[in-house]
């Protein structure tokens, strides 16, 4: 399953509720076994853990789709239940917003994938390799996790390679 058909169902099991911990609203999410989290051992359908659920709901509240309320309970910024379709779009809007006030962009990205390349050994840029490079202000995990989603790729020109080198995709003026 995709990371963003993912971070939609946690994004819809958050709408109307409140939630005290990361874990209540992977347990929600868990108890609801959508067919995202769900995968199949010796020929059984199971759901995914509870602790394997919560970086997901840990990076819908980094793109800012779950806030903190005034009773200190985490909340979902959403009225209704949203569509697959316009739930990419807003998680896509947000994670390339939050990259971009991180410090990543597409001319440090590039200036950071260059000097890997013209160093007398050549790196090939993976994902951790160019986190290091720029030191964007998200963790690494979030940082991973955000470059995984089709949207941010797309936005700042660069495929994955057999999900270990990022490579530039298009020269843009």
């Amino acid at each position: 399953m995709s990371i963003e058909g993912r971070l939609y169902v946690v994004a819809r099991e958050s709408v109307n509720g409140q939630f005290s911990t990361y874990g209540d609203l992977a347990a929600k999410v868990h108890e609801a076994a959508p067919a995202e989290f769900t995968y199949n051992r010796l020929e059984e359908k199971h759901v995914m853990q509870v602790s394997s659920i919560v970086p997901y709901v840990s990076l819908i509240h980094l793109i800012g789709l779950l806030r903190v309320n005034g009773d200190e309970l985490y909340e979902s910024i959403l009225d209704s239940e949203p569509s697959p379709e316009g739930a990419e779009v807003v998680i896509n809007q947000r994670a390339i917003a939050k990259l971009e006030e991180s410090g990543f962009n597409r001319a440090n990205y590039l200036r950071a994938v260059h000097d890997m390349l013209r160093q007398d050994a050549i790196v090939l840029p993976t994902l951790r390799d160019v986190y290091q490079a720029m030191g964007p202000d998200v963790s690494e995990l979030h940082f991973l996790q955000l470059c995984a989603l089709g949207g941010v790729r797309r936005h700042f020109g660069f495929s994955l390679v057999t999900r270990r080198m990022m490579i530039p995709t298009e020269v843009r003026p």
